[in-house]
């Protein structure tokens, strides 16, 4: 290699005292008239090594080129230097959290799996129409007597109720309410829940007291039932999801001088 020129900057690269290489690099479109000074430089690199591990070394000096400083090299991290335990603390933590999530997920996924947990649902299983009285004054007044069950199929899962809230109506016009607190149902077992329902007279518009004239005319009237109720099951430690189950349908009862009893009864609740 040829020796640079004075507007070149010689590098040099050294190991262990022995040369490797010299390269020249030289300015961007300068001659040698072209530079004021004289530009002197060097670049030496000096690695040596100490315990197994490696020290470097970086120093430039440049002379008329208009370098002041150079970047410094990052330190080497100290080999002594330790962990915080707070960060070891968090780690585990985290490990121990995700290590839990999995597991959860592996009991509920082996529950269903081998389980096949069934949704607990509420039926109408008797609705017997005891009185009904309909006045010229367009008011309505019935007795009636409606059994629910609450029904669970499940062969080792217990399930429960709550928040049961049923409406019955006649052609829109409200009649009772059917309400009941949390209860529980075994497995393989279904609960009873017997209403009475007294009402007082209802007031009826027109559009509605031309329509429970129209029935009554054929010895049957219809009611409807709607509402829903929370559910869940458990087995063991092992709580699942509340979620709702509906119920909507319709009744027909034939008229108290008949028999009062249900025409149509297939009323089933069923998840919303």
């Amino acid at each position: 290699m040829k020796q640079a020129r004075n507007q070149g900057v010689n590098v040099g690269f050294y190991a262990r005292g022995q040369k490797e290489s010299l390269v020249t690099l030289s300015p961007k479109g300068s001659t040698a008239s072209k530079i004021p000074t004289a530009f002197a430089s060097f670049f030496f690199l000096v690695c040596k090594q100490e315990h197994g591990s490696f020290h470097t070394l970086l120093s430039i000096y440049a002379a008329g080129a208009g370098v002041e400083s150079w970047p410094q090299m990052a330190k080497p991290r100290d080999a002594g230097q330790r962990t915080s335990p707070f960060i070891w603390l968090i780690a585990i933590i985290c490990s121990m959290m995700a290590a839990a999530v999995i597991v959860a997920g592996i009991v509920i996924l082996f529950v269903y799996i081998v389980m096949h947990p069934k949704v607990p649902t509420i039926n109408i299983t008797y609705a017997h129409l005891d009185r009904l009285d309909y006045s010229q004054y367009q008011q309505l007044g019935v007795q009636m007597s409606i059994i629910l069950a609450a029904e669970n199929e499940n062969s080792k899962a217990k399930v429960s109720f709550s928040e049961l809230d049923l409406s019955l109506k006649c052609h829109g016009a409200m009649v009772a309410r059917l309400e009941a607190d949390r209860f529980e149902v075994s497995p393989n077992s279904t609960n009873q829940l017997k209403y009475f329902v007294p009402s007082t007279p209802v007031p009826l518009d027109d559009a509605t007291a031309g329509e429970i004239e129209g029935e009554l005319r054929n010895s049957l009237i219809t009611f409807t039932v709607d509402g829903q109720a929370r559910t869940s099951w458990t087995l063991g430690a092992i709580h699942s999801l509340r979620y709702y189950t509906r119920l909507s349908c319709q009744l027909q009862l034939f008229l108290p001088a008949i028999n009062g009893s249900s025409k149509t009864l297939a009323c089933r609740s069923k998840i919303r």
